[in-house]
């Protein structure tokens, strides 16, 4: 006997294979919508609004990259259909990725893992954004995803992708934020020192940038000291 599916149900498939994520339709909602009992039909409706709607379609070469873009699309449209629907695949995706940037820098992947999961969904989402752009060439006064980035572009894009809006240069930005102590940091917080500024991945010292002409977007750790005289600043309350 064929079971009715509640006229608000929303149904999703979410396919992850060889470090990606496959959302079917991307940008949209697959909806039983107010179906008549026993005869559910699927339509699909565009979602207007929300990280959903910001599709990380440009991303970096580098293969973190592409597995820090399924994830980001595994939370967006878990966080659309909220309750709803099972995170399928996120949080594996997550802890593989954290292994990953854990290992390239030299950091526990079970701390940083820790840090990211303890983290708000907005936080979360705007550090796999700019994750997904790993390997993007610096390019300066650029924005462009999977093409190039200044520093500030790169921070600019990220928080965009959660619906906030940075201004655009690396010192308006960190004066239009909200300071935090270097201890009290978390995924997604600006990292500062004159001239350049960078995304922390939720432990001090701990960074994703894009550095210099000639390099491209990486992650990196610099030794505690160092990172003691960063100003470090919240871009959400």
């Amino acid at each position: 006997m064929r079971r009715s599916i509640p006229g608000r149900a929303l149904i999703i498939a979410v396919a992850v294979s060889c470090g990606s994520a496959a959302l079917v339709p991307w940008g949209s909602e697959v909806a039983a919508l107010n179906a008549p009992q026993g005869h559910p039909v699927p339509t699909v409706r565009p979602v207007a609004s929300g990280p959903l709607s910001r599709a990380v379609t440009a991303i970096g070469k580098d293969p973190l990259a592409v597995k820090a873009a399924a994830a980001y699309r595994a939370l967006a449209l878990a966080r659309v259909l909220g309750g709803q629907v099972l995170q399928v695949g996120f949080s594996d995706l997550r802890r593989e990725l954290a292994e990953g940037v854990g290992t390239r820098i030299g950091v526990d992947p079970t701390v940083l893992h820790a840090s990211w999961s303890q983290a708000s969904e907005d936080r979360q989402l705007a550090l796999l954004a700019g994750l997904s752009q790993m390997g993007v060439p610096y390019r300066r006064l650029a924005l462009r995803p999977g093409v190039g980035f200044d520093c500030s572009g790169l921070t600019s894009f990220a928080w965009s992708m959660v619906g906030e809006n940075l201004p655009r240069s690396s010192r308006a930005q960190i004066r239009a934020s909200e300071r935090v102590a270097p201890s009290d940091v978390q995924p997604g917080d600006l990292a500062y020192y004159p001239g350049h500024v960078m995304m922390s991945l939720g432990i001090p010292g701990a960074v994703l940038h894009s550095p210099e002409p000639g390099r491209s977007v990486q992650v990196r750790l610099v030794p505690q000291k160092r990172a003691q005289r960063w100003v470090y600043a919240s871009p959400v309350a």
